[in-house]
């Protein structure tokens, strides 16, 4: 794995802020004691016997403490999971879209919705409703975002 490949600038900056945010002492090693501390910063709470056993894993070099290139490293493969998550998420709504979207105009109209919702519970009001909730910048059409704000995020 290389740094140019797998760590976008976007990253490399988040993680080299996180890193300056953990260093209290700002010698460029990441303690225990500092993981503590300065967890905080990055909404990280720890003990201090779970923050040297995170060590004990992420210490390359067996140094008792982690340096910032063994921090970009951890941090890079869990950035890196986090923004497959994000994409499996995000495929998962544009799929779910997709089945409102009968035309495939990139919008949901309200005949489309209610052509869906037709198996639901609902009366016509009550999807018109819904249609109109979801539609937030009135212009008659639900727009992926949207659709997203309003149907899958919580």
């Amino acid at each position: 794995m290389t740094d140019k490949e797998e760590i976008s600038k976007e990253h490399l900056s988040e993680i080299k802020r996180t890193f300056e945010l953990l260093d209290l002492n700002k010698d460029n090693q990441l303690s225990a004691k500092e993981f503590v501390k300065g967890g905080h910063f990055i909404g990280v709470n720890m003990t201090l016997q779970q923050a040297q056993q995170m060590i004990k894993e992420v210490d390359a070099d067996g140094s008792g403490y982690i340096e910032y290139d063994e921090y970009k490293s951890i941090m890079a493969k869990q950035l890196k999971e986090m923004d497959r998550r994000v994409d499996k998420k995000k495929a998962l709504y544009m799929k779910n879209f997709k089945k409102y979207d009968k035309d495939n105009s990139g919008e949901v109209d309200l005949g489309e919705l209610k052509k869906v919702m037709s198996g639901c519970k609902m009366t016509d009001d009550e999807i018109e409703k819904q249609f109109h909730e979801a539609d937030i910048d009135g212009d008659g059409k639900i727009s992926y975002s949207e659709f997203v704000k309003y149907f899958c995020e919580v």
